[in-house]
């Protein structure tokens, strides 16, 4: 087994980061250096503010490894694009990566090194799965804590509460994070979606950081999507579980809405007021809505659509779902124009959690189950 070596810098930079390392790195201040890294090679980059990571690497039994003098390091630093091994000494075991760090009650993916394709697209490469996870999104952190790999995400947005555990961990700002603070917590997966800015996105990949990017349209593309964040967590046995609840919980509520044999409510899914946003058919709130026996009356532009309140009128909904906290029955009413709205003299309104129906996460089964029932009481009265 080739063993490699610690090469240390003052600061509490390299303690940190050899705390929190399980197999040696080479760690330089920046304040010395103004280089970037990938998994195999260093090249300039601009200075950056954060300390910066070079992987040692370990190699087949039997293989030579020159050992780089620390006097001479800047030289190999920036003579270019290179390859860093740092030898000790080998014994005849032989070892190659180091083993994954797999979250606790779960097994190992085996399908390492993978490759996969994002939405971008673009070719995301991880030679183990990822244990020190940044999610960008609510939704994504959601999916991780559910197929059991919470203890290998290391930091989340301020919008994530859900699970609870979620509003403990670290957070970076918002939507909007700068590549410094991402790169602070040296992640080695970042989550993103076509929600995030694409010049952060595109930052971070040029700095050779691992990120997988999603577009998730519908409730479909949500369980295929947390099966692919198994793949890369390591977490396969895990997601495959929540996936399966979640085609067999709408597997349930497509039987009952057959057996009852009602037809479609026209109905809007409403996510403001003054001014009115409504979900259109196209949106992902909207393919929830379907799912659950509702037709979307909303035009079918874009996510979400403005309405004047004459506009909601002339739609003449059969229900409304107001996402938000309840409000009196009466005080909905009482809005300018709602009066004369079917739904609303029928009594026929529901207020979602938005969470529940605008999150693309596992919990998306639980709104549309609860639509569904709103919708077609008769259908689930057994």
């Amino acid at each position: 087994m080739v063993v490699t070596e610690w090469i240390e810098f003052p600061g509490p930079a390299f303690r940190e980061m050899k705390q929190a390392f399980k197999e040696p790195v080479l760690i330089a201040n920046s304040c010395s250096c103004h280089f970037g890294c990938g998994i195999l090679g260093a090249t300039k980059l601009q200075h950056t503010s954060v300390p910066v990571i070079l992987r040692s690497r370990l190699t087949e039994k039997g293989s030579e490894l020159p050992v780089i003098p620390r006097c001479s390091l800047h030289q190999w630093l920036f003579a270019g694009p290179i390859v860093l091994l740092i030898a000790g000494c080998s014994t005849p075991e032989a070892s190659h990566e180091p083993p994954p760090v797999p979250a606790r009650g779960s097994s190992v993916s085996t399908g390492f090194p993978l490759t996969l394709q994002d939405a971008l697209p673009h070719e995301l490469r991880l030679v183990r799965p990822a244990v020190r996870i940044i999610s960008l999104l609510p939704s994504e952190t959601e999916c991780v804590f559910a197929m059991g790999a919470g203890k290998q995400l290391i930091a989340d947005t301020p919008f994530d509460d859900y699970p609870t555990e979620a509003l403990s961990l670290p957070k970076v700002p918002g939507l909007h994070p700068s590549t410094e603070q991402i790169l602070a917590f040296h992640p080695d997966l970042v989550l993103a979606s076509r929600l995030n800015p694409p010049d952060l996105v595109n930052t971070l990949i040029r700095l050779h950081v691992p990120v997988y990017v999603s577009d998730i349209k519908t409730v479909a593309d949500t369980i295929d999507h947390i099966r692919v964040l198994g793949r890369l967590a390591g977490q396969d046995v895990g997601a495959e579980r929540v996936a399966g609840q979640m085609e067999a919980t709408l597997r349930m509520v497509q039987t009952a809405l057959q057996r009852s044999g009602e037809p479609v409510v026209r109905s809007v899914l409403i996510a403001g007021y003054n001014p009115t946003y409504v979900a259109s058919p196209d949106s992902f709130a909207g393919d929830a809505l379907r799912l659950a026996g509702g037709e979307d009356m909303a035009p079918a532009s874009g996510n979400y659509v403005q309405l004047s309140t004459e506009a909601l009128i002339a739609l003449q909904p059969q229900c409304v779902f107001l996402s938000g906290k309840p409000e009196p029955h009466a005080t909905i009413r009482a809005r300018p124009g709602w009066g004369r709205i079917d739904a609303i003299r029928s009594g026929r309104v529901f207020f979602m959690d938005g969470s529940l129906v605008e999150r693309q996460g596992p919990r998306i089964v639980q709104g549309v189950q609860e639509m569904a029932r709103d919708l077609h009481p008769r259908a689930f009265a057994r």
